[in-house]
């Protein structure tokens, strides 16, 4: 059952391809205990999310970061193909009504659109 990774060649290249994809490949030898937050941000996490072809996609406050990480973040989802549908949770209704396709407004609990 305990085999070691060096067993997992082809997993070990997936996980790098995925990484290259998103253009983190220059973090896999390092512990995740050891990246600074930037490379552990929103945008770092949907761009691993993304690079496994989700067909939905759900964000809560994807733009709740340092406001450093708010611009790039808002254009990987907005670069987010058509084929997969994102529900998205913010609270920041400028971003909201930027990216929406159809709005859902929670007001105490009832949905309105």
């Amino acid at each position: 059952m305990w085999r070691p990774l060096s067993h997992y060649g082809d997993l070990a290249t997936e996980a790098r391809r995925t990484l290259d994809t998103v253009g983190l490949l220059h973090l896999a030898q390092h512990p995740v205990s050891e990246i600074a937050y930037g490379g552990k941000s929103a945008a770092s996490s949907s761009r691993l999310a993304l690079a496994q072809k989700p067909r939905v996609l759900l964000l809560d406050e994807p733009l709740g970061g340092p406001l450093r990480y708010g611009r790039p973040v808002k254009s990987l989802i907005a670069s987010i193909p058509r084929e997969t549908t994102v529900i998205m949770i913010e609270h920041d209704m400028d971003t909201a009504l930027d990216l929406a396709e159809t709005v859902t407004l929670l007001n105490y609990g009832r949905g309105h659109r």
